[in-house]
């Protein structure tokens, strides 16, 4: 499957997804245009429409695009309510086929109570929408720290090499919080130096890998011996030591 990342708004990534035998999909279309330029320049056209949740950065682009495609529009059924036109209702822990290629559906409550995540096995990717970023991870919009721990830990025991399509350019940011937390790491200067060099040449940072997260993401190390005394939490159990990390990146 060929995936290819569509810039959208200031800092939101859209998804294109070219499966083996041809059929075209978006993830989480925003805003409609740059999906139908894309299109254009390709020769293209559109099948299909899959969302992670219903935020309007996530969906505001369905109208015009099932207007012009007339393509189907599949999202999470906690979410019925909140998107629009939906065709097909994802069920949790549910497999699914797209042409030559099958995604199953796993329900990441957090950011919000519907939210899930997109696990294409075989394509070795997934895309998971506003649950976690690049050394970061969703603000807890709709749900508990608890909940958001237990979501990100879905995505920390997928294989190592899985590659990570988040929504978000968030990484530069999220680097700078993570040395503001942990300033002391070994490998701290030369990550936040690759990110930076990245940005400045206006190169995406995404896909990331789940190797890299488990590695560096202090929101994936909420059980690292090595974090937790660097925070002098040693008492706390995990989830409240994500929800410690979630609170200073929210004040940050």
């Amino acid at each position: 499957m060929k995936i290819s990342l569509i810039p959208a708004f200031d800092d939101n990534y859209i998804f294109h997804l070219l499966t083996e035998d041809g059929l075209s999909i978006v993830v989480d279309p925003g805003d409609a245009q740059p999906v139908i330029d894309y299109l254009d320049k390709e020769g293209l056209t559109l099948q299909i429409i899959l969302h992670t949740h219903h935020h309007w950065d996530h969906i505001n682009g369905d109208k015009k695009l099932q207007e012009k495609y007339n393509c189907e529009i599949w999202g999470p059924e906690h979410e019925i309510m909140r998107i629009p036109n939906m065709t097909v209702l994802l069920e949790d822990e549910q497999t699914y086929t797209l042409g030559a290629s099958q995604f199953k559906v796993m329900h990441t409550l957090g950011h919000t109570r519907g939210h899930i995540i997109l696990y294409f096995e075989k394509d070795n990717a997934l895309f998971c929408g506003d649950t976690l970023f690049s050394l970061g991870c969703g603000r807890l919009f709709e749900g508990t720290a608890e909940e958001m721990w237990l979501s990100v830990q879905k995505i920390r025991a997928l294989p190592n090499h899985t590659k990570i399509y988040c929504a978000h350019e968030y990484t530069q940011a999220n680097a700078s919080f993570w040395q503001s937390i942990e300033p002391n790491h070994p490998d701290m200067l030369h990550i936040l130096n690759d990110i930076k060099i990245k940005r400045k040449s206006n190169i995406a940072t995404i896909p990331s890998t789940v190797a890299f997260e488990k590695k560096y993401n202090p929101f994936l190390r909420a059980d690292d011996p090595t974090l937790i005394a660097t925070l002098q939490l040693q008492k706390k159990r995990p989830k409240d030591v994500f929800a410690h990390i979630r609170k200073l990146r929210d004040n940050m």
